[in-house]
């Protein structure tokens, strides 16, 4: 279970997601999610996936709907399993720029044929479709109707004046960005990354040269798949 709102406009910034394995954890969960005071008013309830599967990698493409069908931003998730806030202890991790994959434009091609089906449908707003590929197939995971990360990313890449299909960059959460502290310190030292703090609990990283992105996604990577995840 996970809140249908945009997390960012809740008052409780933390991740309020349960992994129910019967329906009586399922009825708990309801109670504890939505009936408290102060809780969400709206939830969705999909099947767990354990992200952590090396042969599989994630990603995510925008959309706003409107009168047109605006295409946003496809993004690579850095995901560690997914995020859990009080029954297990998980990170997402963020969001950095795709590498080449084989599938990749197929996988964008029926995100499209899926946002122009909503659009069909009569919805308006920004929407997010999540999906994975692995070397010989690509799969749908979810569809967010609501703003999600890569939809604020691409708004943020927008105002800089940066084109996301061409530039380097990650979206980190705060907490592994100062996992790998030294990572980041030496490559900012050196001119060849920028840093941009955000009102929320993500940084944005810069870059001109792939390198150091590539480095620093390598080192979080390393951390996403270590034995336990890591708490918030």
């Amino acid at each position: 279970m996970k809140p249908a709102e945009d997390r960012i406009q809740l008052d409780d910034q933390r991740r309020r997601f349960f992994v129910c394995r019967s329906m009586c954890e399922l009825e708990q969960a309801t109670v504890d999610f939505c009936d408290a005071p102060g809780q969400y008013n709206s939830f969705q309830i999909q099947e767990y996936i354990d992200f952590r599967n090396e042969t599989v990698r994630y990603y995510n493409v925008t959309f706003k709907i409107g009168d047109e069908l605006e295409e946003h931003i496809t993004t690579e998730q850095i995901i560690n399993i997914s995020a859990i806030y009080n029954n297990l202890h998980c990170l997402h991790w963020g969001n950095v720029n795709p590498t080449s994959h084989p599938l990749l434009t197929e996988a964008e091609t029926n995100c499209r044929r899926l946002a122009r089906h909503y659009k069909k449908m009569g919805y308006h707003g920004e929407i997010g479709i999540d999906f994975g590929l692995r070397r010989d197939a690509a799969f749908f995971l979810e569809t967010n109707a609501r703003i999600n990360n890569g939809t604020r990313l691409f708004y943020e890449l927008q105002e800089l004046g940066i084109e996301p299909k061409s530039a380097y960059y990650l979206l980190l959460r705060n907490q592994p960005l100062a996992l790998i502290t030294d990572a980041v310190s030496e490559f900012a030292d050196r001119g060849q990354i920028a840093l941009r703090g955000r009102t929320d609990d993500r940084t944005l990283i810069l870059a001109e040269d792939p390198k150091p992105i590539h480095a620093i996604h390598k080192e979080i990577s390393e951390l996403a798949f270590a034995p336990d995840p890591l708490p918030f």
